[in-house]
């Protein structure tokens, strides 16, 4: 009975350790996760890794996007995001007909990573910024996006379109750390138990 008793106890002791291992596991990759965000990537003054400029060297038109924050509740995050579109002769409804228009927007994409694919992790480089994306379990539209008030003096989107995705996308400074990050954040869903895609 005393060596039943003393097996029990001890399971019991490895899995509450196995337990907390995986919370502090998980606390201090999202730690690592918030802090690379914003640590600068080159001698330049400003910018992180959370930035991305893109222009065509064919045209003026230029596009940027900076990840300001990310918020983690336990598997829960919100990310907030900051858009600039710098257009040349701006859009058909663009007012004056001013040659150029400046367009912003500011976001917050709130998700739990209990509803991510852990195989859809995917980072590109073609005709533009570097990219990672991901996407949600069965292609879920699970994603909430919510456009927030811009302090920039200039147009601004009025809503996200679509106010719900299945897919997120980070837009970054190097593929380095695209690379970093895509097994930081792999990480946190496999520890917050999402789950592959039936196909």
């Amino acid at each position: 009975m005393k060596t039943v008793l003393l097996t029990l106890f001890l399971t019991a002791i490895t899995l509450l350790l196995g337990v907390s291992a995986s919370a502090q596991s998980l606390s201090e990759t999202q730690e690592w996760i918030v802090n690379s965000l914003h640590a600068a990537h080159s001698d330049w003054l400003c910018g992180g890794n959370g930035y991305s400029h893109y222009s065509r060297i064919d045209s003026p038109d230029a596009y940027s996007d900076e990840s300001t924050q990310m918020e983690f509740n336990q598997c829960n995050v919100k990310i907030t995001k900051q858009t600039h579109f710098h257009l040349k002769g701006g859009y058909a409804d663009s007012p004056g007909g001013k040659p150029y228009d400046d367009y912003y927007a500011k976001t917050v994409e709130a998700f739990t990573f209990r509803d991510i694919d852990p195989r859809s992790f995917v980072i590109s480089k073609q005709d533009g910024p570097i990219t990672l994306t991901f996407r949600t379990t069965n292609e879920r539209a699970l994603i909430q996006c919510l456009t927030l008030p811009s302090s920039k003096p200039k147009k601004e989107y009025d809503d996200c379109i679509p106010p719900r995705t299945s897919d997120e996308v980070l837009r970054l400074a190097s593929t380095a750390y695209a690379q970093r990050l895509s097994t930081a954040l792999k990480r946190v869903t496999t520890l917050c138990g999402g789950k592959p895609s039936t196909f």
